[in-house]
């Protein structure tokens, strides 16, 4: 009976061990799996806010020429739209 019991106990801790040390590896792998999801969102973000300040850049500089087309359409030969244009620069 004695050893009965103390069979069990042991099988009871050898399954409790194995379970626990499963607990801990999956710990370690759930700890590198957010450690990377975070590092790849910050690299996202980044990347997403240069072309957001890209684009920005673009569309004032599109806004620019066609604004300068539009000038120079109206009055062609003009020396002083030019020189105020530089100005905006």
């Amino acid at each position: 009976m004695i050893n009965s019991v103390s069979l069990q106990l042991k099988l009871c801790l050898l399954f409790l061990g194995f379970v626990g040390q499963s607990f801990w590896e999956l710990i370690k792998v759930y700890k590198v799996f957010l450690s990377t999801f975070l590092v790849v969102t910050i690299i996202v973000l980044t990347q997403q806010t240069k072309v957001a300040e890209s684009q920005k850049q673009t569309g004032l500089l599109n806004q620019k020429l066609q604004a300068w087309h539009q000038i120079k359409s109206l009055q062609p030969n003009s020396q002083a739209i030019d020189e105020y244009l530089k100005t905006l620069d």
